[in-house]
């Protein structure tokens, strides 16, 4: 999220008052921001350290407040993969959240293999497992509203 100037930041759309806001991203040295998502009910950005294979992810807390921002964890690729990694995208937590679950991209070529993966991420151990079963996939997304039909008028 960088504009023109080379300043990074988070825009949020207030639908109910129509007008844009700017969110505070937290106090993190030169660094990708690669996803801003949501985590549970909190605001979520994964920051690529420095071109390296290791990323943060942030979570605030308390939304508006820039000092509400906390790391959640860091992740090194070296650390559990062969493979160098091109993004790490945190979906959801699990229900005890005790582990987080990541959709993770590799570089390379994979011709066989998908290039993205699904692994669980343990909060308190660090450990990873892979989620097997899953075919090929482009992109993931969780959805945690309700789908009801719209109204019809009377």
């Amino acid at each position: 999220m960088t504009g023109n100037l080379g300043r990074r930041l988070i825009l949020a759309f207030n639908i109910t008052q129509e007008i844009f806001n700017e969110v505070p991203l937290p106090e993190i040295a030169t660094s990708e921001i690669k996803y801003v998502s949501l985590l549970g009910k909190c605001l979520c950005i994964t920051v690529s350290c420095n071109g390296t294979n290791k990323f943060d992810v942030w979570v605030m807390k308390e939304y508006g407040y820039r000092y509400s921002w906390c790391k959640l964890f860091t992740f090194v690729g070296e650390w559990c993969f062969n493979s160098p990694l091109m993004s790490l995208k945190p979906l959801c937590y699990s229900s005890d959240r005790s582990k987080v679950l990541l959709e993770v991209k590799f570089r390379g070529d994979f011709k066989s293999d998908p290039k993205k993966k699904l692994f669980w991420y343990y909060l308190k151990s660090y450990k990873v497992t892979y989620v097997p079963r899953i075919p090929n996939f482009i992109e993931t997304m969780i959805y945690a509203g309700i789908l009801l039909p719209p109204s019809l008028p009377s």
